[in-house]
This record gives structure tokens, C-alpha cells and sequence, in this order.
């Protein structure tokens, strides 16, 4: 069975600063799980760049395939603890709950978003909900200290060689992109958040 979940964006999308600056004042409170979760991203960067560039759609899938493995490794069951990330945006999507835009200091991010030809999102806070009501609280670049599960796709099984946990790929022309792994987005749910203040 052939799985392919990545997502092409394309159309307007805005341009969002990065902060990698204040990422070296933080560094020291990053997690260690969350740092491995990082390396392994960037192990695969520039494979993923030079996939991009072939055009070609099979190196693209294989890199994908093999990411994603290697992630399931790290991550079985996709949970993460209290991992430091920085606010990208929130927004109100159509039901009325909030989405969200998290960064990681690889650029890689975590968050809401639509799998192909959806219309609802995935891995947003209902209204009125806890996680909800501390998101009205952040703004962008605000760090926070975020637990939850990168959101699986529950139609894989055992046998099946796909990418396990849904991504979404942003396309390369929308946006100022400085580095590959800013245009990769990881849905996931979060069950817990605080602000982080280095004060």
C-alpha cells in the first residue's frame, strides 16, 4: 500500500521571523530527548534539500520513509516532556478552537495543521479548554515548555513502511526560508503548557 501524507502548501503565506539568536540563551534547558529529536532532523536535512532540489519524487518519499523510521526509534509512541519551544503564532480556526505554530531550535516545527484535501485541522486546543485559555496568554517568540504526542496515523500498521507520524511540508516558494527544516511542520497535540521565563 503506497502512503504519502506529506503536504505541498502553496498560495499566500506570511513570513514569519526566526529567533535563532535567543536560542543560545536557552540552550542549556533544552531537554535531552528534544535535543536527539533535533540531531536527528538535521542528520537528515540535507538529504531532504538535495531530494528537493532532484525533483524527483521517489528520493523524496525514500528520505521521508527513512526519517521516519529512524523517529519511530527514537519515539515509539510519539510523547514528548516538557519540551522548550518558541511561539510562532496561534490562530482561531473555523470550529473555534485554536491552532498553533511551535518552533524547535532546529527550525523544525510542531503544531495544527490539515492533512491533504481536508478541510478540518488536526492537533488544535477546543475553546475553553485549559491548553486554550493558556495560549490567549503567549505571543510570538515567546518561549514556552510544551508536553504531548506527535499525532500518528492510525490507518498504518505494523507492516506498512509509511511515515508514522503526519507532517506537512511547506512549499519552498512561500516563504523567506533560510534552511530546509523551517518548512517541516510535526502535528501535535499538546497536554500541558507553561511559560518559560529565564528571569
Amino acid at each position: 500500500m503506497k502512503f504519502f501524507f506529506t503536504i505541498l502548501l502553496s498560495g499566500i503565506i506570511y513570513a514569519i521571523p526566526t529567533w535563532a539568536e535567543n536560542w543560545s540563551k536557552v540552550d542549556q534547558y533544552i531537554p535531552v530527548r528534544q535535543k536527539a529529536f533535533c540531531n536527528l532532523m538535521d542528520k537528515y536535512e540535507v538529504k531532504a534539500q538535495e531530494a528537493a532540489s532532484s525533483r524527483n519524487q521517489i528520493r523524496q518519499n525514500r528520505v521521508s520513509l527513512d526519517r521516519g523510521q529512524d523517529l519511530l526509534a527514537l519515539m515509539p509512541d510519539g510523547s514528548f516532556a516538557s519540551w522548550l519551544v518558541q511561539v510562532e503564532e496561534v490562530f482561531v480556526v473555523a470550529n473555534g478552537d485554536a491552532a498553533y505554530d511551535l518552533r524547535l531550535q532546529c527550525g523544525v516545527s510542531l503544531g495544527s495543521g490539515k492533512l491533504d484535501g481536508g478541510e478540518a485541522y488536526m492537533a488544535t486546543a477546543p475553546e475553553g479548554s485549559v491548553i486554550y485559555n493558556q495560549l490567549a496568554d503567549v505571543g510570538v517568540g515567546d518561549f514556552i515548555l510544551v508536553s504531548g504526542q506527535l499525532v500518528k496515523f492510525k490507518e498504518l500498521n505494523a507492516s506498512d513502511r509509511g511515515p508514522a507520524f503526519a507532517t506537512q511540508l511547506s512549499g519552498d516558494q512561500a516563504r523567506g526560508y533560510k534552511r530546509y527544516n523551517e518548512r517541516v511542520k510535526y502535528f501535535a497535540d499538546i497536554n500541558t503548557l507553561a511559560k518559560f521565563n529565564l528571569n
